[in-house]
């Protein structure tokens, strides 16, 4: 049997498809919170039915019915307060039809309110021996600090990263405005061409960056160090005078047994990495200035538009790297022990 809706629950029918049109669901949700949980909210047919037929009769003031309302009165205070605190992964846009206020209210008053929006974080999973083996790594780190305030200055960070040539696609900034749908879409390679960097940070400025052909193994690994880093690492005064503190973290090219004997013949009981003099924990990325920092800053730099080509891509990250001011890479390198107290105090947990 079909159901018969009242002309006041077809004004507001109408009136809300209306104001969030082409969005039926929203008018169902409101129906429902209207007229109780057990009522029968109208199809899509009936729904568009409804809103043609109150065009037709010139219903002027129908987009006036249902628009989300402009105003900080405690009442709105309170009933966001009470939706958010029942719900704190709610989305504004959610909250703006469950309560009909307008979104900016909503940000207003949450700002008034001192409610932040906080970001959904992924971290590696880390078992007991994670965090003792950090807490140990912080302690060690920490103690030759206090014995020696330059250590920090003598610290080469070292890294490898994928910079790929599709880059990212920020779909939290992409609009494209428009009176009908137009599907826009941005198509993603499944294998998007890529380069391998490596490059080392220290006080003294940057090492690279150094592009590999291929992905890195040991036997790359072993021979960008040889034939590439070492003579650079020459023309160094703390390399020379043997101050200088070479970082690795435990990936599996860095675990060739040649490699190790590199470090130990060039850095004698002066580097940090996976069987090294001064082991290096596991799932430590928040430790390292290249990936707590480097990365990301030479990233947002080289994609702020996207590269061309390979080439283009190689070319914008050599320019990004040289337009690194000194004070930025200072400042990064300074948090280093920062992080090593903070990590220390989470008892080897995440710090962020």
């Amino acid at each position: 049997m079909a159901v018969r809706y009242t002309p006041q629950q077809q004004f507001l029918i109408a009136a809300w498809y209306e104001n969030f049109k082409p969005s039926v669901v929203i008018v169902q949700r409101k129906f429902r919170r209207e007229f109780g949980a057990h009522a029968q909210y109208p199809s899509q047919k009936t729904i568009k039915r409804i809103h043609e037929k109150a065009i037709e009769n010139g219903l002027s003031n129908i987009s006036q019915v249902g628009r989300p309302r402009h105003s900080r009165t405690e009442e709105n205070v309170e009933a966001i307060k009470e939706a958010f605190s029942r719900s704190p992964r709610k989305s504004v846009r959610r909250a703006s039809v469950e309560l009909n206020l307008s979104r900016s209210t909503i940000h207003r008053i949450l700002q008034g309110e001192k409610l932040h929006p906080y970001v959904l974080r992924l971290l590696h999973e880390m078992s007991e021996e994670d965090c003792a083996d950090r807490l140990d790594f912080c302690e060690e780190m920490l103690q030759l600090i206090d014995n020696d305030q330059d250590v920090v200055n003598h610290l080469l960070f070292t890294d490898e990263a994928n910079f790929h040539l599709s880059g990212e696609v920020n779909r939290h900034n992409c609009r494209y405005w428009a009176p009908n749908n137009p599907n826009f879409v941005a198509t993603v390679p499944l294998h998007s061409p890529k380069v391998v960097v490596w490059m080392g940070v220290w006080s003294g400025g940057l090492l690279g960056p150094f592009f590999y052909d291929g992905t890195v193994n040991g036997d790359n690994y072993l021979d960008m160090l040889r034939d590439w880093l070492l003579p650079q690492l020459k023309e160094i005064e703390d390399f020379q005078n043997g101050c200088l503190i070479f970082q690795q973290d435990g990936a599996p090219p860095h675990w060739k047994r040649d490699v190790r004997e590199w470090l130990d013949q060039n850095f004698p009981g002066s580097w940090v990495g996976r069987g090294g003099p001064i082991h290096w924990p596991a799932r430590s990325p928040d430790l390292t200035a290249c990936d707590y920092w480097l990365w990301g800053d030479l990233k947002r730099r080289v994609y702020a538009t996207r590269p061309a080509d390979l080439d283009d891509l190689k070319s914008r990250i050599l320019e990004e790297a040289a337009n690194i001011s000194a004070e930025t890479r200072l400042k990064a390198l300074m948090d280093f022990p920062c992080r090593l107290r903070d990590c220390r105090d989470n008892t080897g947990g995440h710090i962020e």
